[in-house]
């Protein structure tokens, strides 16, 4: 006679999704995202990194782009990366970030270069996960280096 096998118990935590996507203004064909945590992130190798912000990315490849790299920078921080830089990190969150166009500028380009350089500015490295923009220069001529600053600021605390 068969053994019959053990029924499995179904789990599902329905008061915290793993992914939630919540509808905004923000959304365009272009736009910069900031992917950053529920807490800033402690000390690597021994230095002060003291920011939220894990990474500053666009939208250029398409719309699915900040899901997919939240996912990714997700798996990475949750399962990958040393003891010290997920510790106490429980979510991330995703922040769209456009302006207004202008003919013949890549504007979305231009933020997220100027974001870059002003967080390497303020903090004297790149986000945790992005790795070119050493050289980024603000493009104070299309905004405003105090609002660039207030918006790093803001995602930082």
């Amino acid at each position: 006679m068969a053994k019959r096998l053990r029924r499995l118990n179904v789990r599902c935590d329905a008061m915290n999704p793993v992914l939630s996507v919540t509808r905004s203004r923000r959304w365009a064909n272009r736009v910069v995202y900031v992917v950053r945590a529920n807490k800033k992130v402690g000390s690597i190798n021994g230095k002060k990194y003291g920011s939220r912000i894990l990474y500053i990315g666009m939208t250029s490849v398409g719309k699915l782009r900040p899901a997919n790299s939240s996912c990714w920078k997700a798996d990475k921080v949750f399962n990958d990366e040393p003891r010290g830089i997920r510790r106490g990190v429980k979510q991330l969150d995703v922040h769209l970030v456009n302006c207004d166009g202008r003919q013949g500028v890549n504007i979305w380009r231009k933020l997220e270069s100027s974001l870059i350089a002003t967080f390497h500015k303020k903090f004297d490295r790149l986000p945790l996960y992005n790795r070119q923009g050493k050289t980024a220069k603000v493009a104070d001529h299309y905004f405003h280096p105090g609002g660039l600053d207030r918006l790093i600021q803001c995602l930082s605390a």
